[in-house]
């Protein structure tokens, strides 16, 4: 299996910035150069290395980065950290690909999302091949987007958890209605 995993410390690992229209996504430590967009350090430490998208003189381009083509034996999971902080903010999104219905998109978000690093994961059908994301930065310079901490898990196959149900007791005393859960074992 490729190892799709990167903190972007050392490269980009084993993706591979395709960019249709030229732009490429940069690998930077600190902020991003423009202000009131972009982090001003990676998701881990701060002093750490992530990508972004320039979006001065860049406006309203497509930055592509792509995993290697792989093949998964079930379902699986990838993670990973973003950062939309700007007032021009475009889209990121993220695709899979296989080889019957080609690219479809599994999660997106536009906008200004706040001036912090938030958290995402995407499942991963078993017939995926290859991933990618996509950021289109906005009308205006403030639209610096970036990517750290790209994190990939297959799904382990399930044991036997606990089973959760509810029960409601009244007591007609005081009116006052409590929830107990019971653990049951399956």
């Amino acid at each position: 299996m490729v190892e799709l995993s990167c903190d972007f410390e050392v490269g980009t690992c084993a993706w591979t910035d395709t960019a249709p229209d030229g732009y490429s996504w940069w690998r930077t430590i600190g902020g991003t150069g423009s202000s009131n967009t972009g982090p001003s350090g990676d998701h881990a430490t701060g002093l750490g290395y992530y990508l972004y998208t320039e979006a001065s003189s860049r406006f309203n381009k497509l930055h592509q980065l792509e995993s290697p083509l792989f093949s998964l034996q079930q379902k699986a999971t990838l993670s990973f950290f973003y950062h939309m902080y700007g007032s021009d903010m475009g889209t990121l999104s993220f695709e899979a690909y296989n080889s019957e219905t080609g690219w479809s998109s599994l999660w997106s978000r536009a906008g200004d999302q706040g001036n912090s690093w938030l958290d995402a994961a995407v499942v991963l059908p078993a017939s995926t091949t290859q991933v990618r994301f996509n950021g289109r930065t906005g009308p205006g310079y403030r639209s610096d987007m970036a990517l750290d901490d790209i994190s990939f898990s297959q799904f382990a196959p399930p044991s036997s958890l606990p089973h959760m149900t509810s029960a409601i007791t009244t007591d007609s005393e005081s009116s006052r209605i409590a929830a107990a859960l019971i653990l049951q074992q399956e």
